[in-house]
């Protein structure tokens, strides 16, 4: 019985032993889930306010060009996903949202990136033209703190399908071509095209083509070296900004420029390109090009007002001016940004613009052309050189005054200028 005893209360000792083991790990990991449900929750606490470039709490870029003036707005909705919305951000788009992947980095700072994809055509002001395939894909990434300051760095890329096959450097055509037999010029840098249903008239702008071509070829190839169609859709240069020369040509037509002076122009977002079928779509930025030193400046917004630019037009009309189809247009233009033709194929790319792109613009204004003729005369009186160079102008239009610009025009069947580039 004594030992049957002593076993019995060994083992209620050992069960109690046990039991307190086994409360002390169900206390310890409950202690534990509470931690960690408590760093769970903390996503919670992540900002989600407004918060601006301007007051010094977001630090933004895009591109790799800092922007001063948007905003963000962060939308944590697990402790892993979320979404950020970055406004008057991304050039062309007044507000963009993109879900983002979120992480504690310790420290009370969460880092997040993202990306998406957008449809929508980007526009100098927004007008809600709706592309239907995916034009550029955005990706962010940053950080946030829960006292509500933001590092993010967006970046931009023209979709696969909107770059059209031209994104790259092109260089500008070097050759002039001319059919030997007749002097006339078959193709070149630039190529103007310009045809009459007036007879009388067509054989006027036929001299006109031709040496609008070959002086306006000698004058762009000596002014523009190169242009890229950047895959972040960017539009850049290498140009000359020293005085006005015309490149010279040898006797097989072969343009040589006067200078080795090129210039590069900066990548900083001033405009946004894509295509969509035989289109191409450049949308200025107008917040970049604010003023001459945008390039130093970013994020200065500038003062623009689409209405009060239209109201300003008004005062055209007492030179002839269509002021109703002048706005029209204008107002497409705001919508989608310039829109050209172009061509590619094998290593040459040609962009145009015919009487479809340009026509309804140029029959609004053209009336115009007839105050030239009064108030040329008084700017040119003192400078020879000038009065020289109207001239010219006149001899190769083939008019006496600037006022007959609109009877040709009136009559014209085919008006086209095309810029010829090369890889």
């Amino acid at each position: 019985m004594d030992r049957v005893g002593k076993r019995s209360e060994k083992d209620f000792i050992m069960k109690k032993k046990l039991i307190y083991l086994a409360t002390l790990a169900l206390a310890m990991g409950m202690f534990s889930a509470c931690d960690k449900d408590k760093a769970d929750e903390s996503w919670k606490e992540i900002p989600s306010t407004i918060i601006t470039a301007e007051s010094g709490d977001a630090t933004l870029t895009v591109n790799g060009v800092p922007d001063k003036s948007g905003n963000v707005k962060f939308v944590a909705n697990s402790a892993s996903a979320g979404e950020v919305t970055l406004a008057n951000i991304i050039p062309g788009y007044n507000s963009v949202v993109v879900p983002v992947s979120i992480a504690n980095s310790g420290k009370d700072v969460y880092k997040f990136e993202g990306k998406v994809s957008l449809s929508s055509a980007p526009a100098m002001i927004q007008l809600f033209e709706v592309a239907k395939n995916s034009i550029y894909d955005i990706t962010v990434s940053g950080e946030i703190t829960m006292e509500g300051k933001v590092t993010l760095a967006a970046e931009t890329a023209v979709s696969e399908a909107a770059q059209g096959g031209i994104a790259g450097t092109w260089k500008t055509a070097d050759q002039i071509v001319t059919d030997p037999s007749v002097g006339i010029v078959k193709s070149s840098p630039i190529m103007l095209k310009w045809t009459s249903k007036n007879e009388e008239v067509n054989t006027k702008l036929a001299s006109l083509n031709n040496l609008g071509s070959m002086f306006g070829s000698m004058a762009l190839f000596n002014y523009l070296q190169s242009v890229t169609f950047n895959a972040d859709g960017n539009i850049t240069a290498s140009y000359y900004g020293g005085k006005f020369e015309m490149a010279t040509m040898n006797d097989a037509g072969k343009l040589t420029a006067t200078h080795n002076e090129w210039k590069a122009s900066p990548k900083g977002n001033f405009a946004f390109w894509y295509t969509a079928g035989e289109y191409i779509f450049i949308v200025p930025n107008f917040e970049a090009m604010s003023d001459d030193d945008s390039a130093d400046k970013p994020g200065e917004t500038p003062d623009f007002d689409i209405k009060e630019m239209i109201s300003s037009l008004k005062d055209l009309k007492e030179y002839g001016v269509d002021v109703t189809a002048l706005v029209t247009e204008l107002t497409k233009i705001m919508k989608q940004g310039f829109v050209l033709k172009f061509a590619a194929e094998g290593n040459g790319l040609k962009v145009y613009a015919d009487k479809s792109i340009c026509g309804n613009i140029i029959t609004a204004i053209i009336p115009a052309a007839k105050m030239l003729d009064t108030v040329l005369p008084e700017l040119i009186k003192d400078k020879p050189e000038a009065a020289q160079y109207v001239q010219i102008i006149k001899g190769f239009l083939g008019i006496e005054k600037f006022a007959d610009l609109e009877a040709i025009w009136k009559a014209t069947d085919e008006f086209c200028i095309t810029l010829s580039f090369t890889k």
